[in-house]
């Protein structure tokens, strides 16, 4: 509507030339502008910045620049340190403004705990209501996950009681279901069988495991491998007879016969010769 009113050559006829002119500085200026807002969008570091700067109370502008933050590497110690505390500072934000969100208190505990950082007890508490009280997202989960491979791999230095803690916080949870609360009880069994080390408490996560999300395969492939690690070749046969039968369309055919050779040739073994 206003091209046309600036354009119309019946109107005005005089100032025609000016209109035309002036259509041209509004073009060039609209298109300045699409240009500095892609150029932001290309940096995900500048979008994230301005939309800070333009909305400081918004949890998810300052959880992803502490995200941001966190994963810069640079040699210059002294950025690093920068980096830090910036990373630090946005998470803490994050957390303070939405009650609800767990990843913020994740990514300061990574973030501190990969970089040998004190982890504030106050943050490992408020992320345990969190993960019992909190309705719970799919993404906590891979959070959890995440924080445990940190922790098994010994990046991540919580102390035992403190990591256990935020897995039975989250296996509270009403809100925790299905494929979800599986990935809970698969990251707990990792710790008892390599931290813990008693077998047989593994085994019974595993089995509640499995229960929680009995149509994934995943599960129960782990489960079978765990029945075959400790010898318990008949139960291992048991899993897989049932994983054979889910496989209607034989998607894993391939990964369910190498198992079934593994076990036959443990049935070789225990024969008499």
């Amino acid at each position: 509507m206003l091209f046309f009113y600036v354009l119309y050559p019946l109107k005005y006829v005089n100032y025609l030339r000016l209109r035309q002119a002036f259509a041209v500085l509004l073009i060039c200026l609209f298109a300045f502008n699409t240009f500095a807002r892609a150029s932001k969008w290309t940096n995900p570091q500048d979008l994230f910045q301005a939309e800070v700067d333009h909305h400081p109370n918004s949890a998810l502008a300052n959880g992803e620049m502490g995200a941001i933050y966190s994963n810069i590497v640079t040699p210059d110690s002294d950025a690093m340190d920068k980096n830090y505390v910036a990373a630090r500072g946005h998470f803490e934000v994050a957390a303070r403004l939405d009650k609800n969100d767990v990843k913020p208190l994740f990514g300061l505990i990574m973030l501190s705990a990969s970089w040998g950082k004190k982890v504030e007890l106050g943050w490992l508490e408020d992320l345990a209501h969190r993960l019992e009280d909190a309705p719970y997202a799919a993404i906590t989960s891979d959070k959890l996950n995440t924080l445990a491979e940190c922790q098994l791999e010994g990046f991540c230095k919580l102390r035992n009681s403190e990591f256990e803690g935020l897995l039975q916080a989250a296996l509270r949870n009403p809100t925790l279901t299905g494929s979800n609360r599986a990935k809970v009880l698969y990251a707990l069994s990792s710790y008892t069988i390599n931290v813990v080390r008693d077998y047989p408490a593994a085994l019974g996560i595993m089995q509640q495991m499995v229960q929680a999300a009995p149509q994934e395969v995943a599960f129960r492939f782990a489960m079978i491998n765990f029945l075959t690690a400790m010898s318990r070749f008949d139960e291992a046969k048991e899993q897989l007879s049932i994983l054979k039968k889910m496989d209607t369309l034989q998607d894993h055919s391939a990964e369910i016969a190498s198992q079934e050779q593994i076990l036959s040739r443990q049935d070789i073994h225990k024969s008499p010769r």
